[in-house]
């Protein structure tokens, strides 16, 4: 990525369903501890999935927000050793945050101070975003209805697990790890600014949803027809 590197982003992995486990365990080791998993499926055909030594179209996808340094260490490690020690294939890329809720920075970075542009607006270069909202079960009527109040046209709902861990757990009380719900929400800038800061305030903190927020640059957009 050229230019000033963000401080914040996310690890984005896609292995074969029942790998997240094991590739936690080794993401963990090099302080990346922090994981959405969700369940998908591939569109590859089953002569590439050979080729790839995949034996199955069914994936294991984890969204892992967490602090440049981390991650480089860990692309570092994967280009020296490979992920052999996880026992599964796949595929890992790391992508920019470009915002985050202030709670969520503070953990990402090791509760070490984060100044307003590190931790609400990152890139002043990107027109649009995909802003990540990971609530309670039970609560994203209410965050939809709150973000629609301060700009959102709409969003996406997908279920996911966090993968559980005392840092989570710490984090966010006892009803942070486990099931949650990612609403999906493309923005403008100024839009996203909006909503995540009215979000924030009304679901983020102590509030009962346990809102956190994450933001990532969108390069080019196209309806679909």
């Amino acid at each position: 990525m050229g230019g000033r590197k963000t401080p914040l982003c996310v690890v984005f992995t896609v292995v074969e369903r029942g790998g997240a486990e094991k590739v936690t365990r080794v993401y963990e080791k090099m302080g990346i501890e922090f994981h959405y998993r969700l369940s998908g499926e591939g569109t590859a055909s089953s002569d590439l999935l050979d080729i790839l030594g995949i034996g199955t179209s069914e994936r294991d996808v984890l969204i892992s927000p967490t602090n440049r340094k981390s991650a480089e260490n860990l692309v570092d490690m994967i280009h020296r050793e490979g992920l052999s020690t996880a026992h599964t294939k796949g595929i890992m890329c790391v992508l920019p945050l470009t915002a985050a809720s202030m709670k969520a920075a503070n953990m990402l970075l090791s509760q070490t101070a984060v100044s307003e542009e590190e931790g609400s607006t990152m890139d002043k270069g990107i027109k649009q975003s995909m802003i990540m909202i990971a609530v309670d079960q039970g609560y994203t009527e209410a965050v939809m209805t709150t973000a629609k109040e301060a700009g959102a046209r709409g969003g996406t709902v997908v279920r996911s697990h966090i993968m559980r861990s005392k840092e989570h757990e710490s984090f966010g009380g006892p009803t942070f790890a486990g099931e949650r719900e990612l609403i999906l929400i493309v923005a403008s800038r100024g839009e996203r600014n909006a909503i995540m800061e009215r979000v924030d305030a009304v679901h983020g903190g102590a509030a009962d949803a346990h809102a956190i927020m994450y933001s990532l640059p969108i390069e080019q957009t196209a309806h679909l027809n």
